[in-house]
């Protein structure tokens, strides 16, 4: 199956979901299950941000080629596509204020060429707004390209880290090629939550506490009332970097530059989050 034939929109059930107006409601409760199937069209909303080219289908739910039926989400082209950015998103919002992961998910490709320089096939992390365009940062999960980039075949990935955010956070599937052509399909998306059982988020950035300067280079002073106890620092893709007796000026010169979380957790075992950035 190297391209997709515009024959094949007719076998989906549901309409394109182009900017679909949606409320964004409550924290969704983890674990979570996605199968593209039930309504799933009202559960995701497109962002497009490329040139509008007549051969590029935009994500769409679909009948066609499902990993189990009835429906798999979808993007699909005729033949090479200019300048294509389009996203879906999950209209659920969840909370990785510990991290979490996507404990598997089920892909189909098929491309005449391998994603190229400027290509991109993803799944992201956006927090703070569900559109891509306001989101307060989009953090990549996982990339199809290269030594991930499997055709023709449902393919399987597990494990697949997402860091701690604080906040709501939207999962958001990423189709951008410059010129290429490649078809997608995603099915049966499985969503955990992890952390420390037992404490739970009181303590807001900004409200209840302040790390400066933000973006820092050595050394990080906590500005709050509180009295914590323990300081821990995850990086982006969730791992634990650093942990210490809680103290009001934090030594962070030995980690690398990037984007870091800084967890500060009180006696009762509550705890607040902040993204950092190390220079």
């Amino acid at each position: 199956m190297k391209t997709m034939k515009p024959f094949i929109l007719v076998l989906s059930i549901f309409s394109l979901l182009l900017m679909n107006k949606y409320t964004y409601g409550q924290i969704t409760p983890l674990p979570y299950y996605e199968n593209f199937d039930n309504s799933a069209n009202l559960r995701w909303t497109t962002y497009s941000f490329g040139t509008v080219d007549a051969d590029d289908f935009p994500w769409y739910i679909t009948i066609h080629n499902p990993y189990s039926p009835a429906f798999s989400m979808m993007h699909t082209c005729n033949s090479s596509t200019t300048q294509a950015n389009n996203w879906a998103v999950c209209q659920k919002q969840f909370s990785f204020t510990a991290g979490g992961r996507i404990d598997s998910i089920r892909t189909w490709i098929s491309s005449v060429h391998p994603p190229a320089i400027g290509d991109t096939i993803g799944i992201y992390l956006l927090s703070g707004n569900p559109d891509p365009s306001l989101a307060t940062s989009k953090i990549l999960l996982q990339d199809f390209r290269g030594p991930n980039f499997q055709t023709d075949i449902w393919a399987k990935t597990t494990n697949i880290p997402i860091p701690p955010s604080p906040g709501k956070s939207y999962i958001a599937f990423r189709y951008k090629t410059a010129n290429n052509c490649i078809n997608i399909f995603l099915d049966n998306m499985h969503l955990s939550g992890s952390g420390p059982t037992g404490i739970t988020e009181r303590f807001k950035a900004g409200k209840d506490f302040k790390a400066v300067p933000n973006p820092v280079v050595n050394t990080l002073t906590i500005q709050s009332k509180q009295q914590f106890e323990t300081v821990h620092i995850y990086d982006v893709v969730g791992q634990k970097v650093h942990t210490q007796t809680f103290a009001r000026q934090i030594d962070i010169s030995f980690l690398s530059p990037g984007i870091y979380f800084l967890e500060l957790i009180d006696h009762n075992k509550n705890r607040g989050i902040e993204k950092i950035v190390k220079q």
